[in-house]
């Protein structure tokens, strides 16, 4: 049982409660006012943030797919710089056999020109060589005339005093249109 005091002390505190309850819808409609600011300052931060989120995630995606396109275009460009490089090695091995291949046709041709008396035409050597390769010419790769001079010429000079002439043919104008002379090298790109 409790005694006359300690049910005094209930009711004493049941009124404060009371009177503090009473001064409560103030400060609850401050809270409420506070708490319902804070929720909207919450929900524009979030959709900021998502809003952040999502920029981010797009340009993610954009720099992947520039990324991938760079990627591409980086092993294009290396297969055709490879193809070239490929072509160029070809090309110089070729010249550097047909600049080979004419010296040899030359001092050939100069040390046969006293048995010789007509026109020097090809080299046995050459045609072995050059047959299948690919960098031979179609049509007519290098003829030469050998010097029409007669062995009794020749006894009367030294053996250092024969000189080769080779016409300079770079001046003479080259019948066709002026598409054919400038297609003339595209088999060589």
């Amino acid at each position: 049982m409790l005694s006359k005091s300690q049910v005094a002390q209930v009711e004493t505190e049941d009124a404060c409660s009371m009177t503090q309850d009473l001064s409560s819808p103030d400060q609850n409609a401050e809270r409420v006012k506070t708490l319902t600011a804070e929720v909207e300052s919450l929900k524009a931060m979030l959709q900021a943030e998502k809003q952040r989120a999502n920029e981010c995630e797009r340009r993610f995606v954009e720099a992947r797919v520039s990324s991938e396109e760079g990627r591409k275009k980086l092993e294009e460009t290396e297969r055709i710089v490879h193809q070239l490089q490929e072509s160029l090695n070809r090309m110089i091995y070729c010249m550097s056999n047909q600049v080979s291949e004419l010296k040899t046709i030359l001092s050939t041709a100069s040390k046969s020109s006293s048995t010789t008396s007509g026109p020097f035409v090809r080299h046995e050597g050459f045609d072995s060589i050059s047959s299948n390769s690919e960098c031979s010419s179609a049509d007519s790769d290098f003829t030469f005339p050998a010097p029409a001079t007669s062995s009794a010429n020749l006894s009367s000079l030294g053996p250092n005093s024969i000189q080769l002439i080779v016409q300079d043919v770079s001046g003479i104008e080259v019948s066709g249109s002026e598409s054919e002379k400038e297609g003339a090298f595209d088999d060589f790109f």
